[in-house]
């Protein structure tokens, strides 16, 4: 086992280190162990921003300096992710940063009931066996289904007469915001958080894609997430606003997305799907992706422990 060194986060060259971790492991494993760089963009600069990043993410160092791999913590829901570059996944590394993640959660949230990781991949049998050796157990009444577009025979979107496609620009940052309160019912999507957003290291306007009504208001929207070195493209999120669902706005944002992230020279797209959301779902399969892995959320109670 290598000697790790762990260190609180500190600024955007660490960002840099922990994308870089994540674009080896996709590079190594296409579709199963890591997220997509996309997905850390949308934590740290949206999910996450009202945390102090110091407090909750670590990077793993060797004896050289160079960031083998990383924590993240999100105390709200007592749960913690853990990626690691391709060559450090031996048993012994993996759970030595768990366990030291574990008990820094568990300081953060002395009273939580559980513990919970909700990346486990479901043919990533090293991460599954670890989680389930340090007492977590898959949760079956969760889960994201992972479903993939090969970019290939993509149809030409058809708007209704009076709307257009177009992508979100500076003055139409408040009503992107807007629609999006609008389709989750979400307050935390205010016109300064996703302004913010739109800081994001690896954020592009262009593929901000969203159809605007006749009368200028965002209807449907899609915001992709491009990474170049392994020419896959990722979807996070996507919705419309309530006056215009169940039109095919949805399907028409997704379409242009996938037309736009081709010509940028992806090969592929994902997108994630809660398993309990049949809309979203069909939605996905409607625009050409198909089911390619699960990713589970595993539970450890503590009340268990000894």
């Amino acid at each position: 086992m290598v000697r790790l060194h762990v260190r609180p986060y500190g600024s955007l060259d660490d960002f840099e280190a922990m994308r870089r971790v994540l674009v080896a492991g996709r590079r190594a494993s296409p579709h199963s162990g890591y997220i997509h760089i996309g997905d850390l963009n949308w934590w740290l600069f949206y999910l996450l921003r009202t945390y102090d990043l110091s407090e909750i993410t670590f990077l793993w160092e060797d004896s050289g300096a160079n960031v083998v791999g990383w924590s993240l913590l999100t105390p709200d829901l007592g749960a913690f992710d853990v990626f690691v570059r391709p060559e450090a996944r031996d048993s012994a590394t993996v759970e030595q940063i768990l366990a030291w993640t574990e008990a820094r959660l568990l300081e953060q949230v002395p009273n939580s009931a559980q513990l919970a990781n909700m990346w486990a991949f479901g043919d990533d049998d090293l991460w599954r066996a670890c989680l389930e050796r340090c007492g977590y157990g898959r949760d079956r009444a969760t889960g994201s289904l992972y479903l993939r577009h090969a970019l290939d025979a993509l149809e030409t979107p058809s708007l209704p007469d009076g709307f257009q496609i177009a992508h979100v620009t500076d003055s139409l940052v408040e009503a992107r915001a807007s629609a999006h309160r609008g389709a989750f019912g979400s307050l935390r999507m205010t016109t300064e958080s996703y302004a913010q957003l739109r800081q994001a290291p690896d954020y592009r306007p262009e593929l901000d894609v969203i159809t605007l009504a006749p009368d200028g208001e965002v209807a449907s929207y899609v915001m992709g997430w491009y990474d170049e070195e392994n020419r896959v493209a990722e979807f996070e999120p996507v919705g419309a606003a309530p006056l215009y669902q169940r039109r095919g706005l949805g399907r028409v944002v997704m379409l242009e997305a996938l037309r736009r992230v081709r010509a940028l020279g992806a090969r592929e797209a994902i997108v994630y799907a809660e398993i309990d959301n049949p809309a979203s779902q069909a939605l996905f399969r409607s625009a050409g992706f198909t089911l390619l892995n699960r990713i589970d959320t595993y539970r450890k109670r503590l009340d268990d422990r000894a």
